[in-house]
């Protein structure tokens, strides 16, 4: 079947089905040929008799014809059913092609977000890092000052008791 396309599975089923229907068939047709010509032939012999057995051979002749008839018509609707399932499977086809687009552009844009997401974390972390940083530099700059402040003190402290050793040491 050049004009389905699919899963090689599903192929493979419609391909096998349509083989063996048309097998079925012509089998069918082959038997019915056949027995219009054995009908055929016994009308023949019997019109050569001329015998009330011709009428019964027409009206299975008839019955037969009808036979035919019916079955070519349910051959037509069984074609008919194909083709619509045909179709909807490639309408299915179609809704699969489109699902698998709309997750391809889906799994794009969650991709994109990941990686906006994991550069806001690091620029986060970094940050983080920084203001660590910065507090600690703060906190020794605080106590390099307190402690500048406490030597001056002790500094001035110092002067004073040397200055003032120095003043009574002065006569």
């Amino acid at each position: 079947l050049p004009a389905l396309l699919g899963p090689q599975e599903v192929v493979d089923i419609v391909g096998s089905l349509c083989a063996a229907w048309q097998a079925s068939i012509k089998k069918q047709k082959r038997e019915h040929q056949d027995a219009m010509e054995a009908l055929v032939s016994e009308v023949t012999t019997a019109r050569e008799k001329d015998s009330p057995e011709v009428w019964r051979l027409l009206e299975e002749i008839d019955e037969k014809e009808t036979e035919v008839t019916e079955q070519m018509q349910r051959r037509a609707e069984l074609q008919e059913l194909l083709a619509a399932m045909e179709e909807e499977l490639s309408s299915t086809r179609k809704d699969l092609k489109a699902s698998q687009q709309r997750a391809d552009q889906w799994r794009r844009l969650k991709d994109e977000k990941e990686r906006e997401l994991f550069a806001q974390i690091r620029k986060r972390e970094d940050a983080e890092r920084e203001a660590s940083f910065l507090r600690q530099s703060a906190w020794l700059a605080d106590r390099t000052a307190r402690e500048n402040v406490a030597l001056k003190k002790q500094l001035q402290k110092a002067e004073a008791t040397a200055a003032s050793r120095a003043a009574g040491a002065l006569p």
